[in-house]
């Protein structure tokens, strides 16, 4: 479809992008052509309808030979706040080579439909799942019978015997017991054989003495 040529000899077709999904980008093409038997130099401008509708132009080679002809690559991604149907805007391409008072120019027509979103089923809700039944708690343990103990009498210590001078007894721990605690292995046998000697040696002793007043009692 040819778009309306606002002064020859520039010429631009209109694009439409048809039905589109919201989201989904959606490629056309407008050709310019320039008429005339002069070069121009093409400066385009976009201008949306109404709300955004993220339409974008390509680049493209500004300058046009005579009779040359060339596509323009324009994009719609439809988003949800583009229009549903109708107009999306337009492509107003200029030739500023021309003088002031004869302007050459040509405007390209925009159209094309968003898809109405489909609703969203609505997810079935599942089934509830069953309580497990609680576990019996297990009753406490029985305690065991306390073990009998054995009663062991104590050992009474021994006692030895040993005669004073005087012929009295004294009653005292055995030496085993009394040197239990050095380490020696000494028999009671061992241990009264110096008190034997240390008796005797008093007794002699005392002879001596008394055998010496006697012959200082003679010699006077």
């Amino acid at each position: 479809m040819t778009g309306k040529v606002t002064a020859a000899p520039l010429t631009v077709t209109d694009a439409d992008f048809g039905t589109v999904q919201a989201g989904k980008t959606v490629k056309q093409t407008v050709t310019v052509t320039n008429t005339g038997t002069t070069w121009a130099l093409i400066e385009a401008a976009l201008n949306n309808a109404g709300t955004p509708t993220d339409i974008a132009l390509s680049d493209f080679d500004k300058v046009f030979g005579p009779g040359e002809s060339k596509e323009i690559t324009v994009t719609w991604t439809p988003t949800g706040s583009s229009h549903l149907t109708g107009a999306l805007g337009t492509i107003t391409f200029n030739d500023t080579w021309t003088p002031a008072d004869y302007p050459r120019t040509a405007t390209a027509k925009l159209t094309g439909s968003r898809a109405p979103t489909a609703p969203v089923d609505p997810v079935a809700p599942t089934d509830p799942v069953t309580p497990t039944e609680p576990v019996t708690p297990t009753g406490p343990l029985t305690p065991s019978e306390p073990g009998t103990s054995t009663d062991v009498a104590p050992v009474a210590p021994t006692s030895l015997v040993t005669p004073r001078g005087n012929g009295q007894p004294t009653t005292g721990t055995s030496p085993e017991a009394g040197l239990a605690k050095t380490g020696a292995n000494i028999s009671p046998a061992t241990w009264l054989v110096p008190l034997a000697l240390i008796a005797a040696g008093g007794s002699l002793i005392t002879l001596r003495l008394i055998s010496n007043r006697r012959a200082r009692h003679d010699g006077h």
